[in-house]
C-alpha cells in the first residue's frame, strides 16, 4: 500500500493586513501557520506516510525570510526517507529568485520547475504527475490536451482552479472544469488553491482540495485539512484530518431591546460564548437601533467582552431610535425638520419615502452631533 499526505495553501509570512487587528496579532497568527506545518509533519509519522504532496501557495513569495526558508528546511529534511513533492502556486511560483530556487533542500524534497506536467514513478503501478506556476498569474487551462501515457494509477499534482466550483471573488489561476480533467485519464488531481476544502468525485476521477491548514480570514469556513490518500492496487481510499487550531467567527448581534451598555456588553457576551474558544478569532458587528444618547464606548466593551482584546473586532452599526413624535412636538429648528420632512413623506411615492427616512434619520444624527 503506498499513502499520500497532501496539503496546499499554508501561505506562510502571511501579512493579515487586511484583517483589520493588530500588528500584534497578525504576528502570532504568522507563527500559528508554522505550528499548523509542524502538526502536518507530525502526522505524516504518525501515520506512516510514505509521500507528502504540497499543491502550492506553501508561502508568499513576496513576504518570504530566510528563517522561514530555513525552517521548511529542516522540517522537511527532519522526514528522512519521506519524498516530499511541491507543485508551486501562484503565491510561490518557480522563478530564478524565488526561495525554492536558492534554498539547500535535502534531497528527499522534489520540487516541479515547469508548466508542463511532468511524471514521476512512486510505485510499480503509481505515477505522480506535476507541473508548477512559473509567474504570479497564470490563466492557462493547465490540463487541456494533457492525457497520461502510463497504466496503473496515475496522480495529478497542481495549483488550479475548479470553475464548477469557484469561490466567490476568488482570482482564476491555472483554470480547468471537470470534462478537462476526466479527459487526462488520470485517477486522482491533488489540488491547491482553494481554502475551504473540498472532496470531488465523478466515475473517472477524485479531486482533493484539502482546504488551507488554518483559515485565513473571515470568509474561510469549511473544512481546514489534510487528506490522506491511499492506493492499495487500483483501490484509492480517501480520508481527511483537521488541522486547524483557529476559527474565524463574524456575526451579528441585534442589541435593539438594550437600554444600558451593560446589557450590550451582556448580549455580545452570550454570542461569544455560543461559538467561542481560545482560539477563535471574533468580528462582530452590533446592529439595531438604540437611544441617541446611549455612548457604546467600543473600547471598553472589547476589554470587557474579549479575554485579549486583541483578538476581537467590534463594528458598530446601530442606528439612533428616535420618538418621532415627541421630537416633532418641540419649538425647535429639530422640530421644525422633523415635521417638514415628515410632511414630505406623506404626499411621497415608496421609494422617495424610504430616501426621505434616511435623510431624517442623516439630519437628527447632525444634530446630535452639534449638540455634543
Amino acid at each position: 500500500m503506498l499513502k499520500i499526505l497532501h496539503f496546499a495553501d499554508l501561505h506562510l509570512d502571511s501579512s493579515f493586513a487586511g484583517l483589520g487587528f493588530p500588528s500584534l496579532t497578525a504576528r502570532k497568527y504568522r507563527e500559528a501557520l508554522k505550528d499548523a506545518f509542524v502538526r502536518i509533519i507530525n502526522l505524516a509519522t504518525e501515520k506512516k506516510v510514505d509521500i507528502i504532496t504540497i499543491g502550492g501557495d506553501l508561502y508568499e513569495h513576496e513576504r518570504f525570510t530566510r528563517d522561514t526558508g530555513e525552517f521548511l528546511r529542516t522540517q522537511l529534511q527532519s522526514l528522512g526517507g519521506k519524498k516530499i513533492f511541491i507543485a508551486p502556486g501562484n503565491h510561490d511560483p518557480w522563478m530564478p529568485e524565488s526561495m525554492y530556487h536558492y534554498l539547500d533542500w535535502s534531497d528527499n524534497v522534489h520540487i516541479f520547475q515547469t508548466s508542463s506536467f511532468s511524471p514521476i514513478r512512486l510505485a510499480a503501478n503509481v505515477t505522480l504527475w506535476g507541473m508548477a506556476h512559473c509567474s504570479f498569474s497564470n490563466h492557462k487551462n493547465p490540463v487541456e490536451n494533457f492525457k497520461v501515457d502510463r497504466q496503473g494509477i496515475n496522480v495529478l499534482l497542481f495549483h488550479g482552479s475548479d470553475m464548477s466550483n469557484i469561490p466567490p471573488n476568488k482570482g482564476k489561476h491555472a483554470p480547468f472544469n471537470l470534462e478537462n480533467l476526466e479527459a487526462t485519464g488520470a485517477d486522482v488531481a491533488l489540488l491547491g488553491h482553494y481554502h475551504r476544502g473540498k472532496i470531488g468525485e465523478s466515475a473517472k476521477i477524485k479531486l482533493i482540495y484539502p482546504g488551507s491548514p488554518e483559515p485565513l480570514g473571515f470568509a474561510e469556513k469549511g473544512m481546514h485539512s489534510v487528506a490522506l490518500v491511499s492506493i492499495n492496487n487500483n483501490q484509492i481510499e480517501i480520508e481527511t484530518f483537521p488541522v486547524n487550531h483557529y476559527n474565524f467567527v463574524q456575526m451579528q448581534v441585534d442589541v435593539s431591546n438594550a437600554n444600558t451598555r451593560d446589557e450590550i456588553k451582556n448580549l455580545i457576551e452570550k454570542s461569544v460564548r455560543e461559538q467561542s474558544s481560545k482560539t477563535t478569532l471574533f468580528r462582530i458587528e452590533i446592529t439595531g437601533q438604540i437611544h441617541p444618547e446611549l455612548d457604546l464606548d467600543l473600547a471598553l466593551l472589547k476589554e470587557q467582552v474579549f479575554i485579549n482584546s486583541n483578538e476581537g473586532q467590534l463594528i458598530n452599526k446601530t442606528k439612533p431610535c428616535y420618538d418621532f413624535e415627541s421630537l416633532s412636538q418641540e419649538n425647535t429648528v429639530r422640530g421644525e425638520f422633523v415635521r417638514r420632512i415628515k410632511m414630505m413623506q406623506e404626499n411621497a411615492i415608496l421609494d422617495e419615502k424610504e430616501k426621505l427616512q434616511q435623510a431624517l434619520l442623516f439630519g437628527l444624527n447632525a444634530f446630535e452631533s452639534k449638540e455634543r
